[in-house]
């Protein structure tokens, strides 16, 4: 398995694809055989740890996921820029009119 890709492009669309294929990389990785991390010798994992900090397979896909939800993000950021110049063009017009 490899880490995210990290240059989807700059369109929305591009973002948007690039969120799904990391989501499919980290569902990929969740169907490995279990991998244990092992803790620094005569250390033991407290009772309280999580998944992701003992098995390399879920790490991997929390990697994947954090991934997914930037493009989400980043995506959200861009789709908010293009509303805002749609409606200022409305705007526009309607200022132009009276």
């Amino acid at each position: 398995m490899s880490e995210p890709f990290k240059n989807y492009g700059d369109k929305t669309r591009d973002k948007l694809h690039g969120a799904i294929n990391e989501l499919i990389s980290a569902n990929s990785a969740l169907n490995m055989s279990a991998e244990p991390m092992k803790p620094a010798e005569g250390l033991e994992y407290p009772s309280n740890t999580f998944l992701s900090q003992t098995d390399h397979w879920v790490n991997h896909s929390m990697v994947h996921i954090r991934e997914a939800i930037n493009l989400i993000v980043e995506s959200l950021k861009i789709i908010d820029k293009d509303e805002t110049k749609i409606k200022m063009k409305e705007l526009e017009e309607i200022l132009k009119k009276s």
